[in-house]
């Protein structure tokens, strides 16, 4: 079996996906992480959790890590970063799914543009 480190640097592409969440212990979020989760593997994506606590610094801390080349795509419930803070990944080719809770109304923010391909 090849390895996937090595064929990162190589593809550039780590065949995972950020799934940021503010608490892992509220009963939304575990179906939210499974699902996201079911379709990444039918993709051949790996998906790994990230516990933000709704915090501004962990949110932020999770854009950089991505920035660092750690993850092809991030799937996230941000309560503090709006979309414009997520251009940066965008701009960097990381795709992203946007999902923004307000009460009594859901609403996806999609990146069409990768979806495209």
């Amino acid at each position: 079996m090849p390895n996937r480190s090595a064929r990162a640097l190589k593809t550039r592409r780590t065949m995972t996906i950020a799934c940021v969440v503010p608490d892992i212990t509220n009963p939304f979020y575990p179906a939210l992480i499974r699902g996201v989760q079911k379709i990444a593997q039918t993709h051949g994506y790996d998906v790994i959790t990230l516990n933000s606590d709704g915090d501004a610094g962990s949110e932020r801390h999770f854009i950089e890590w991505a920035l660092e080349g750690r993850v092809d795509g991030v799937v996230g419930v941000f309560f503090t970063l709006r979309a414009t803070d997520l251009k940066v990944l965008l701009d960097h080719l990381i795709a992203v799914v946007r999902i923004r809770i307000v009460p009594e109304v859901w609403r996806l923010f999609a990146d069409r543009r990768h979806f495209c391909r």
